[in-house]
This record gives structure tokens, C-alpha cells and sequence, in this order.
């Protein structure tokens, strides 16, 4: 992290930081004359909310190729249908992906090879819940392992594939994944294995799990761009603020008398979804080399913070089935 970042990680961590960004950061427009004609993208979790905000706000932009990702195809393709008719000569297609299952997640890595060429990918898909699951494939809490293993997993799978694309290009592909400013306010203890600390049932709380979680994946994204060259694709977190109305912010209080009140209470300080979206388009568009590794909020570029190297190290052995390490090592430069 630069002097300059580090100089402002206390603010940026405050509640009246916090609000600054809310309430006073502009969109800015992209630059002049952006289309993305001819161009190939995915974006995850995508049959609701932010994501499919982020669809739309593309295929204005003029993509050619656009995936759309969920857990059932009878909800996406609903979802997808009005983008459609409202781009009839873009191709929009759905794919499932169930972010649970690690052989759901090669197989769609292994989809996406086949595609002609990839631009960009934007990983959204992402959980909150005030309720312990345990996922059956793999054993691990799911907010953990929905939010952090598997999108990072899910990410290193599509690096080969986004670095093929840039011989299709002059700038590299772009690899954004979604996180969140939660990650700021997290508490990651670390004092023994890292997993085994998201996993331990008597330490899971609501929504300590999903802000935990978001941290680790935006610590993981830093070690993992540590190790990418950005002339071959372009890694960094992005956060779309507070914004209304998503699924995510939905489960923040569970029962409609509840989310009722917090959807009063957040009415003055959330963003609109078109606003949220927004920095997505901005993080895959707007953003080049100068964005690998960090975190971008509010279309800018933002402190971040380094991983822990046992987080690392502990999800190299998880993904090993993968051959992870060797798809990371052929990224360097």
C-alpha cells in the first residue's frame, strides 16, 4: 500500500469516513466515446440486484457477449429475457453456477474456455445469512465459503482463461471481484488456523460471518494480484456502497417487519442499484493497470491491506485438486 493510502486507512476505517463516501463521493463519467462492441464479459450472481443492474448498464455500452450466472436457469433466463428484447442484437446467455460446489465452479471456468475471447468478468455472487449452514460438498460454513473460497477459487480458475483474451486486445482483460466495504469493520482473529476460525461454530455471528468473510477475500485478492502480471490481466476488488433493496441487504434483517424498518432506516444514507452497479461498470471499463491490486469504493481507488500468509498458504492446500499454484505461477511476468 502506498504512503498516501496508508495515510488515510484510519479515516477511510471511521464511521464519519464512511459516511464522507456515502454521502459525498460522484459518479464520475466514463471516459469519452466508451463502447464495448465486439466485446466478451461475465458477470456472477446476476438474476437480481446489482448484478443484473451491472447487465444492463453494459449491454448499453454495447457488449456483444453477456453470461449471466445463478442457481437456476429458470431465474435467469426470466431475468435475462427484457435485456433482450431491449439489446436484441447483443447475446445474452445464462449459465448455472452453484457457488457451493467446487465441481459447479471448474465446470463454468471450464465453459468459459470455449468462449471465443473474455474481456472482463465480475464476480458478485455473494451470501449473507443470520443462520450457521454448513455446505455438504466441502464441509465449511457457507457465508465463508461462498464469499471467499469459492470466488476465489472461481478467480483463479478464469485467470488462463482472461489472459488469452489479451492477445485480442491492446488493454488486459479485467478480473473484478465484488467485496465490500464491511471489510473495513471485520475482526479476523488469526490467532490459529484461519479457516478453522470461520468454520468453529460457536464463533459464527450475524453479520460478523459476512463482514469476516468479505475481509479475507479482499486480502486474498491482494496476495493473488502479488503474484499476477497486470499486463496479462488486471485483479482488484470492487465495492458498490450501501445500496437498497438487494438481496443481501434484505437478509440483514430477516422478516418483513424488520426489513421494513431497516429499509427506512437505510432510505436516507443507500444508493440507488443503478448507482451501486455503476461501480462495476466503472471497475471493468474505466479502471487499467493502475487498479491492479486494490480495492476500489466510490470509483476510486481506496486503502487496502495485505493477507496473512496462513490464509494463503491454507487456501493453496484447499484448492490443490485444482492445481491452483501452478495457474497462479504462470500469471507472473
Amino acid at each position: 500500500m502506498s504512503k498516501h493510502l496508508e495515510s488515510e486507512a484510519a479515516f477511510e476505517a471511521s464511521a464519519k469516513g464512511w459516511l464522507y463516501r456515502q454521502w459525498m463521493a460522484r459518479r464520475p463519467p466514463l471516459p469519452a466515446g466508451t463502447r464495448l462492441d465486439g466485446q466478451v464479459g461475465l458477470i456472477t450472481g446476476s438474476s437480481a440486484g446489482l448484478g443484473l443492474e451491472a447487465a444492463r448498464q453494459l449491454l448499453d455500452l454495447g457488449v456483444s457477449h453477456l453470461i449471466l450466472s445463478g442457481r437456476t436457469l429458470e431465474k435467469g433466463e426470466t431475468a435475462a429475457e427484457p435485456l433482450r428484447r431491449a439489446h436484441p442484437t447483443a447475446k445474452v446467455e445464462v449459465w448455472p453456477l452453484e457457488m457451493e460446489s467446487y465441481k459447479s465452479l471448474a465446470a463454468f471456468a471450464e465453459r468459459c474456455r470455449a468462449l471465443p475471447r473474455l474481456d472482463f468478468a465480475i464476480l458478485n455472487a455473494g451470501l449473507n445469512t443470520p443462520e450457521r449452514r454448513v455446505s455438504a460438498e466441502t464441509g465449511h460454513e457457507q457465508v465463508f465459503q461462498v464469499n471467499c473460497l469459492s470466488t476465489a477459487l472461481l478467480a483463479i480458475l478464469l485467470l488462463p482463461v482472461l489472459e488469452e483474451t489479451k492477445k485480442k486486445r491492446q488493454k488486459p482483460p479485467v478480473l473484478s471481484i465484488v467485496s465490500s466495504d464491511g471489510a473495513l469493520y471485520a475482526a479476523i482473529k488469526g490467532l490459529g488456523p484461519v479457516f478453522g476460525e470461520f468454520d468453529d461454530p460457536e464463533q459464527f455471528a450475524f453479520p460478523r460471518q459476512y463482514l469476516n468473510s468479505k475481509l479475507a477475500l479482499v486480502l486474498f485478492v491482494a496476495k493473488l494480484a502479488e503474484q499476477v502480471d497486470p499486463e496479462k490481466v488486471v485483479v482488484h476488488t470492487v465495492h458498490p456502497g450501501l445500496v437498497g433493496g438487494t438481496d443481501i441487504a434484505r437478509t440483514m434483517a430477516p422478516g418483513w417487519i424488520k426489513s421494513t424498518l431497516l429499509t427506512l432506516l437505510m432510505f436516507p444514507l443507500a444508493r440507488s442499484t443503478p448507482v451501486g452497479a455503476s461501480t462495476y461498470v466503472d471497475a471493468v471499463v474505466a479502471k487499467g493497470v493502475e487498479s491492479h491490486g486494490s480495492y476500489l469504493s466510490e470509483w476510486s481507488i481506496r486503502p487496502g491491506e495485505r493477507l496473512q500468509e496462513k490464509l494463503w498458504t491454507e487456501m493453496m492446500e484447499e484448492f490443490a485438486f485444482a492445481d491452483a499454484r501452478r495457474i497462479i505461477a504462470s500469471m507472473s511476468s
